[in-house]
């Protein structure tokens, strides 16, 4: 994982409030953006035929990863990668991606 701050200041910064705390004489409370995982992440998912059975867990999944990971790029497949892939699974026929 590589954790990066970014966004809006949500988190209580305890170690930053006991130092502006000292400096100021004062309760002096500090936030900071929360961290987010900055990983970028490359998702395949095979689609169809003998994958159908495990739809419910492959949503689970694709859900929790688009939740987490920011940089998130996904792809369709039916059975191998080696004869393409493509972004829209109502669209697999027509918007084939070769690899």
């Amino acid at each position: 994982r590589r954790w990066v701050r970014e966004g809006a200041e949500e988190e209580f910064d305890l170690p930053g409030t006991i130092h502006a705390t000292a400096e100021h004489g004062y309760l002096d409370v500090q936030t900071r953006p929360e961290r987010r995982n900055a990983v970028k992440l490359l998702m395949f998912f095979d689609v169809g035929g003998s994958m159908d059975d495990h739809i419910r867990s492959v949503e689970e999944l694709f859900s929790a990863a688009r939740a987490e990971f920011r940089q998130l790029e996904y792809f369709y497949f039916h059975n191998c990668l080696y004869e393409g892939v493509w972004k829209d699974n109502r669209r697999r026929h027509g918007e084939v991606i070769p690899t």
